[in-house]
């Protein structure tokens, strides 16, 4: 099954426009506003020479360059296209003399996604074949444009697992295997596949005892999208056709290629919105969130949709109060990719239908994440005061926090909650008394957000009440010594009661007025 000509371009100008605003290359200002820095206009359109150029994944090097892979049919067939742009979106002539890799290994080929390796290489994966019989290509080039021959002779690995697959997603493991998701025709249905391949092109056979692991769940299975966890278990998101309609899909796998039954019991997480849904890219929060965006259809009209999972695999409800939401622009849309900036907010790309014609979107969305930081003042012999902070990329609204323990916060080595204060639109100061040993001994400290810990956001004039991650902070305050606490000034002169100090220092007059006594009687003979 292949997509059709304008629902490639649209994906493929979506995905330039967020990974150029993402990863910081200059495509668009940070208002908004497209940088005329960037070719003049911050728009580079580029003819390979054919009529049919489509451009599908993009990935920025290291050195700021930017890759950009896709299917050109200039030698009248679709041919594999890598093109590698400068900075300022010109094109980097030392990459293939001209910029644009182009391989024809002949059939009709079209690259779907592009990664690049810690050492420079870079990977893509698509398809490769004619008329109805396709094999998944995966190709590893030099960083200056040529093929790597190192890699299964010549650069080219192509897998045959039915009579009709794609790569759609690649990636690379800490442990430099390839991992490539995507989707596989068997017995007229199509299932998911994960495939994992050594360094050298070779299909890992400890990865599902040869190299590939194909699931299906219903009817028809697509995987567009993987994502590797820092635990090295993987993500692939897709949709599934389950009893006539298609859901979201959302699969984890073990390193090992089998479905990790701790996620939604079998692995396997499929979420009905409406008739159709669909994901086409996941990704991965730092607070280990899950992030899948798409399109759903409710009647005749696609929306936007963006859904948020907990590591689980069960919604979030504290995102949009069912971990879903639904954007209608116009008439008809639908998101291809999305990314998580630093700060946290997420970027979502794709196309809208306004008034007849197809136009680039992208979309951004408050992500409310909690943050929480501990600090102490300095601290006296029976307790010190410590400042809780609560943060949030919306506008956060204190008044909805209490002060009584077990409420919100759960306290451990802390004398009471003294205060919640408004500090900006953005944060919440918590203050309050911890706890101290007298004699030198240090305190632990633990103010805790409890399992229910909700707190207000502004969302222009409404209000939603989200369920907060819990966060636990932990402080050791070192307690003073004691007032009263007394330490031998002389070691050698044992303390012997509380006129110690008294007896001493009478002792050492008898002794110097005996010694003068004796000079005395020596000078007298």
């Amino acid at each position: 099954m292949r997509k059709s000509v304008f629902s490639k371009l649209l994906m493929s100008m979506a995905l330039i426009f967020i990974s150029l605003t993402y990863m910081g290359i200059p495509a668009r200002a940070a208002d908004g506003e497209l940088d005329v820095s960037f070719d003049t206009d911050g728009i580079v359109t580029t003819n390979i020479g054919g009529n049919r150029d489509f451009g599908s994944s993009v990935a920025i090097q290291a050195d700021g360059k930017i890759l950009f892979a896709g299917s050109s049919n200039a030698s009248g067939t679709s041919d594999f296209v890598l093109v590698r742009y400068n900075i300022n979106g010109s094109l980097d002539t030392s990459f293939d003399t001209d910029g644009i890799a182009s391989t024809d290994i002949g059939a009709e080929e079209a690259l779907n996604s592009v990664v690049i390796q810690p050492d420079g290489k870079i990977l893509v994966t698509g398809y490769t074949g004619a008329g109805s019989i396709y094999d998944l290509a995966l190709l590893r080039y030099n960083i200056n444009g040529s093929l790597d021959t190192s890699f299964d002779t010549d650069g080219i690995v192509t897998t045959d697992i039915s009579t009709d697959d794609d790569g759609r997603s690649v990636a690379v493991q800490p442990d430099g295997k390839i991992l490539v998701a995507g989707y596989s025709n068997a017995s007229s249905n199509f299932d998911f596949v994960l495939l994992r391949y050594n360094a050298n092109g070779s299909l890992d056979t400890s990865f599902d005892t040869d190299g590939i692991a194909t699931t299906n769940i219903g009817a028809g299975d697509f995987g567009y999208s993987l994502v590797v966890l820092p635990d090295g278990k993987i993500l692939v998101a897709g949709y599934s056709n389950a009893g006539g309609t298609y859901d979201f899909a959302l699969l984890r796998y073990n390193a090992n290629g089998s479905l990790d039954t701790s996620f939604d019991t079998d692995g396997i997480v499929t979420t009905n919105v409406s008739d159709y849904d669909d994901g086409r890219s996941v990704a991965i929060q730092p607070d280990g969130k899950i992030l899948v965006a798409g399109y759903s259809n409710a009647g005749v009209i696609y929306d936007f949709a963006l859904l948020r999972y907990n590591a689980n695999g069960s919604l979030d409800t504290s995102f949009d109060t069912d971990g879903i939401a639904i954007t209608n622009v116009s008439s008809d849309e639908g998101a291809y990719s999305l990314a998580v900036q630093p700060d946290g907010k997420i970027l979502v790309a794709g196309n809208i239908n306004s008034g007849g014609d197809y136009d680039f979107s992208l979309i951004r969305y408050d992500s409310t994440l909690l943050g929480a930081t501990l600090t102490v003042s300095t601290a006296t012999s029976s307790s010190a005061s410590i400042t809780f902070m609560v943060t949030a990329n919306g506008a956060i609204d204190c008044s909805t926090l209490s002060t009584t323990a077990g409420v919100d916060f759960t306290i451990a080595g802390i004398t009471a909650i003294t205060s919640i204060t408004q500090t900006s639109p953005t944060e919440c100061t918590i203050s309050a008394t911890s706890s101290a040993l007298a004699d030198g001994v240090a305190v632990t400290s633990t103010l805790t957000a409890a399992s229910s810990f909700s707190v207000g956001f502004t969302n222009g004039n409404s209000r939603t009440t989200i369920s907060g991650s819990p966060q636990s902070v932990t402080v050791t305050v070192p307690a003073t010594m004691a007032p009263n606490t007394i330490v031998p000034v002389a070691p050698s002169l044992p303390a012997t009661g509380s006129n110690s100090s008294t007896v001493a220092i009478l002792a050492l007059v008898l002794l110097i007025a005996g010694f003068v006594l004796a000079n005395r009687r020596r000078i007298a003979k």
